[in-house]
């Protein structure tokens, strides 16, 4: 019996196509989308401004119009908006289709960096 593998983030669990997608269906902008990314790290507002050079202010403007766009109150509720969202419009099965936009979170360093 061997070790198990690490277990992935849930930014690794859908393919760049599928996140560019779900940001299109909900109208996120690409810096949203980036932030959405993000939450689903589990990064701190401030941590999230330093890695995408802008203030925490900011990042908290952007977090309020996502949670608008996407008719949620919370972190938890976002992760759970794009799931559900995901499963509606593609069932419980994985895509692996690569992105064609300028990629959803593109420019972010790995998680643990």
């Amino acid at each position: 019996m061997g070790t198990p593998p690490p277990a992935k983030s849930v930014t690794q669990l859908l393919p760049d196509a599928i996140w560019c997608e779900l940001a299109g269906i909900h109208h996120l902008s690409p810096r949203e989308t980036e932030i959405v990314h993000l939450i689903v790290r589990n990064e701190h507002e401030k941590t999230m401004g330093e890695l995408l050079g802008i203030s925490p202010h900011t990042v908290h403007t952007h977090l309020e119009r996502i949670y608008r766009k996407l008719g949620v109150r919370s972190r938890s509720e976002v992760v759970a908006r794009l799931f559900a969202t995901y499963v509606t419009r593609y069932g419980p099965t994985m895509d692996d289709r690569e992105c064609e936009s300028d990629g959803a979170g593109a420019g972010l360093p790995p998680q643990g960096e």
